[in-house]
């Protein structure tokens, strides 16, 4: 019997000697995976039961159990009972219950890998993926784990887990599955850096949906923005897989590239400016990228309809080749302006359904970093005010439209924009006492927050990383520490 498709299933009984009273009682949502729709019971040419009905039969009977999938095949079993109808034969073993969903609200982002810098590295230095991927699967990953064991410790906490940058997603302009990284490619080691133009994915699908099988997360998952021109077969290839592997009970959030409307990303201009996309695939004709003082409305508002556009097609795929009930419709937009409002609306004008709103609550992105007083005093304010206020205004919205909301990223984003150094305040004791006061006010408000980054190589200008080494202690990590703390006070240290 096929799994992971819907399926109606047909009971017929044949009548012998003697007379029983029959209790045919099929609950499709207690069956596993929640595959079966409908259920009809036959006897004598006539339906006499739908779910739940009691009639009076022969003693002995046989049940022949019909189902048939969605690709129109057909799975048969025929059962000599003695007085009860026994449950359908569930197919191959799908291995052992996930267990208990994680009730933690932390999620998490991955970082581009090195083979050259190993202090940020998730996977085992001596890691042989073909190895790994051929040495055969018990409880949905593999048995020889590429995966390092100190990554895997900090991680547990985390109920989501969000591969953006894994897969170079801002510059990542692959269009075809051929493309795609295969999990037996010693490649995955050293995914492609910030800044550079990608035209192989950096790192397989295949370990991203292993290690949320490993650790019981949900896995968020970004397709390239170019890939929408072959999504029949890139995005369709990609949901079918995750079908596939990812474990039953996890979901997955198919993303859209990344921040469309952000136009230091190349996704942002393709959007607004592909003279192919025009009004009969679904998006803007014309080009509008606006110069300096140009028309930003209208650019803004073209990359609207592109971006949710993409996200019907994507959802369409996936509730398709996965099933509704593991897919989370997520709509991203800019945490300031009407820019999700106007989203939500032009989406269900659509008749698009919506399950969650993200949005990326960072703090200090327009404070430049200085280790003084009025520094920290700056981040405060920060936190108390521009930061609470989005919150607010973006839970309303959440409310209003029965919609929960995501954080797809969020952290301090203090850069030294050319002029300072941000090591200096990343690396500081008080920046735990400002992620503490900032995950006090975001999280209470949103539903899944995945924060940025896991673990990253800092620099003068950029220090997203919540820790800069695996290995090192929380001690010296303070905005993991800070994580940590935040989520055994809430008895999601398990996640």
């Amino acid at each position: 019997m096929a799994t992971n498709r819907w399926l109606t299933l047909t009971v017929k009984v044949s009548d012998e000697d003697g007379t029983v009273p029959l209790v045919i009682d099929w609950d499709s949502k207690a069956n596993p995976g929640n595959m079966v729709s409908r259920v009809t019971a036959v006897a004598d040419g006539s339906t006499v039961n739908s779910y739940k009905q009691t009639v009076t039969e022969k003693r002995a009977y046989t049940a022949l159990i019909k189902a048939t999938d969605s690709d129109g095949a057909e799975a048969a079993r025929s059962i000599d009972t003695n007085g009860v109808i026994p449950d359908p034969d569930p197919g191959p073993d799908p291995g052992p219950d996930p267990g208990p969903s994680k009730t933690s609200k932390l999620g998490g982002n991955g970082n581009f890998i090195s083979r050259d810098w190993q202090a940020t590295n998730p996977f085992k230095a001596d890691v042989n993926f073909a190895t790994c991927w051929n040495s055969g699967t018990v409880d949905h990953v593999t048995k020889i784990s590429p995966w390092r064991d100190d990554f895997l410790e900090m991680i547990k906490f985390r109920s989501m887990w969000r591969g953006m940058d894994w897969c170079n997603t801002n510059r990542n302009l692959i269009q075809n599955w051929s493309q795609v990284m295969a999990p037996t490619n010693q490649a995955n080691n050293n995914t492609l850096g910030f800044g550079q133009q990608g035209t192989s994915s950096p790192l397989s699908y295949e370990w991203q949906i292993d290690l949320c099988n490993r650790t019981n997360m949900d896995l968020w998952t970004n397709v390239p923005h170019m890939s929408w021109l072959k999504k029949d077969d890139y995005w369709v290839k990609l949901a079918k897989l995750i079908g596939a592997r990812l474990k039953p009970g996890l979901k997955v959030v198919p993303e859209y590239s990344n921040e469309v409307w952000n136009t230091a990303w190349k996704s942002a201009d393709w959007r607004a400016n592909q003279t192919v996309w025009t009004a009969t695939q679904g998006g803007y004709s014309g080009t509008l990228a606006p110069p300096d003082g140009g028309n930003w409305d209208g650019f803004y508002a073209q990359v609207r309809e592109g971006h949710t556009n993409a996200y019907k097609d994507l959802w369409e795929i996936f509730d398709r080749e996965v099933g509704r009930d593991r897919v989370w419709h997520v709509l991203p937009g800019q945490r300031v302006g009407n820019d999700v409002k106007e989203k939500v609306l032009l989406a269900k004008s659509k008749g698009m359904s919506i399950d969650a709103i993200a949005i990326a609550p960072y703090f200090g992105s327009a404070i430049l970093p200085s280790n003084t007083t009025g520094f920290w005093d700056s981040i405060n304010a920060d936190i108390d005010g521009h930061v609470t206020t989005v919150m607010n205004t973006m839970r309303a919205l959440a409310n209003e439209h029965s919609l929960k909301l995501f954080c797809y990223e969020g952290g301090q984003e203090v850069t030294g924009k050319g002029k300072a150094d941000t090591r200096p305040v990343n690396s500081d004791p008080r920046m735990y006492n400002a992620y503490t006061k900032w995950l006090n006010i975001v999280v209470p408000k949103c539903d899944v927050l995945c924060t940025f980054t896991n673990a990253a190589r800092e620099s003068k200008d950029f220090a997203f990383g919540e820790t800069r080494d695996i290995s090192a202690s929380l001690s010296t990590e303070h905005k993991l520490r800070a994580l940590v703390d935040y989520a055994k006070s809430k008895g999601w240290e398990n996640g």
